[in-house]
């Protein structure tokens, strides 16, 4: 039996979800990838995992869940971690939290993917230290957390950063819901639809990543001048394009025109707008503080 607290976490990504079980943030005794199917045999696979480790390392205190969205955060909701409508086939209206607590008889914390990067990249990574940061994800969908004056921000739904509507500049978009959107411009399958073929196929220098740069610079420009926002963080596949991140600092320094005082207030651009400093491993992190958090309310 281990002495320490047992916390489980669980990344549901449009593609993969990610499961582990530590004592903390740090210390990751188990984790597995499991390809994201349809939730009766995605819960399955979890539930079997858990048990699993249940069995040989000894009960979880609680788990945490940094899902996909959208899906309902709010703890005091009748319907909290359900999915909301989504275009991920299968998954609208399943509710993610409850079918977990009760199969695995532990409480269950959950907030978005994005949420639960930002709370890792705040307490290891690149956010340490900013009360006010925005993590954007751009991979299979595009989403993004906020923290403003250290707090998660919400309202009757979390943020919905993709779905912010941007200039267009004519391309048929490809979001089911609302067409060119943000996302429906620059997630991994937008941008497939725009290029005709994989993303990670379009050498670095093609011209579709001075208009992914540009819709994406737009995406800041909003962020900035509606938040005041101290950091934006992008991370997500397409991120990983040599020379993007670059192409969007420019392209945001353009748009806004001198207008910000990025250099005397924040350092200058390279500051402003970075990478994720923890990788593959924030999501996880992140659910595994919520599980954590969870465990520090119930006991006071």
């Amino acid at each position: 039996m281990m002495k320490h607290p047992l916390f489980g976490a669980i990344e549901v990504g449009g593609t993969k979800i990610v499961c582990g079980v530590a004592t903390d943030p740090t210390n990751f005794i188990v984790t597995k990838r499991i390809p994201t199917r349809d939730p009766e045999t995605n819960l399955k696979e979890i539930t079997d995992l858990f048990e699993a480790c249940v069995a040989e390392y000894g009960e979880l205190t609680s788990i945490g869940v940094a899902s996909f969205g959208p899906i309902d955060i709010d703890p005091q909701s009748d319907s909290y971690g359900t999915f909301l409508k989504t275009p991920k086939v299968g998954w609208s209206e399943f509710a993610l939290r409850k079918h977990l607590a009760d199969a695995l008889s532990v409480p269950v914390s959950i907030t978005t993917d994005v949420n639960g990067a930002l709370l890792a990249e705040a307490a290891y990574g690149a956010a340490q230290g900013f009360s006010n940061a925005v993590y954007v994800t751009v991979g299979t969908g595009l989403g993004g957390g906020i923290i403003v004056n250290g707090d998660l921000v919400s309202g009757f739904m979390h943020p919905e950063i993709g779905h912010m509507r941007i200039p267009s500049n004519g391309v048929a978009g490809s979001c089911p819901f609302h067409g060119n959107c943000l996302e429906g411009l620059v997630c991994g399958p937008a941008i497939a639809k725009r290029a005709g073929r994989d993303p990670q196929l379009i050498d670095a220098d093609d011209a579709i990543w001075d208009e992914v740069a540009v819709n994406l610079a737009d995406m800041c420009v909003n962020l900035l001048t509606i938040l005041s926002t101290e950091l934006i963080i992008i991370g997500g596949g397409v991120m990983g394009v040599d020379g993007l991140l670059g192409k969007i600092r420019s392209e945001t320094e353009k748009r806004l025109a001198g207008y910000l005082p990025i250099d005397s207030r924040v350092g200058g651009i390279e500051k402003l707008i970075v990478l994720p400093s923890l990788g593959d491993q924030s999501g996880l992190t992140g659910a595994l503080l919520l599980a954590k958090a969870s465990k520090e309310r119930a006991t006071g």
